[in-house]
């Protein structure tokens, strides 16, 4: 979780700290957490944005401070789980793609390599960019990122 406020502070201009953020995975363990990366970046974005994540998306992947992707293990069994549950995309990291491939049949399978594609697949890529007033748990306004193109050039530098 630490890794995810980073990263969407470096990357979207969202300052966690003015937000009063609980995020609870009951029953996980520190094994779990990290393969939720980047679900957890889309859903803290989401909730400070008022974002609504696009339907039938599934997603896996560890993030790092930077932003970037990193493999995780179990990826053929998360994307089988991800087509029963009714998903049509998934998002997987791109190191994972190998295994991905075995048992892609039957949904769509992206692979990511940083926070913006992550993003970009989340919540689409026709907004136009600007810069969003939202309140901060203090009730003062916090101007973040939303434009989810902006972020494009970043992808390849990080």
């Amino acid at each position: 979780v630490e890794n995810v406020l980073t990263a969407l502070k470096k990357n979207f201009g969202v300052n966690p700290g003015e937000y009063y953020i609980h995020i609870n995975m009951p029953g996980s363990t520190p094994i779990d957490g990290p393969s939720a990366g980047v679900a957890i970046a889309a859903s803290v974005y989401s909730a400070i944005t008022g974002c609504v994540v696009c339907p039938g998306l599934a997603m896996t992947g560890e993030i790092s401070i930077n932003g970037n992707v990193r493999a995780v293990g179990g990826v053929a069994a998360k994307i089988i789980a991800a087509r029963r549950a009714g998903a049509t995309t998934v998002l997987v990291p791109a190191e994972n793609m190998a295994e991905a491939a075995i048992v892609s049949e039957g949904i769509r399978v992206v692979g990511v390599s940083h926070i913006g594609e992550v993003m970009r697949a989340a919540f689409g890529t026709e907004r136009a960019e600007k810069r969003e007033a939202v309140l901060s748990a203090a009730g003062e306004p916090q101007m973040i990122l939303t434009s989810l193109n902006s972020v494009a050039s970043h992808d390849a530098k990080v």
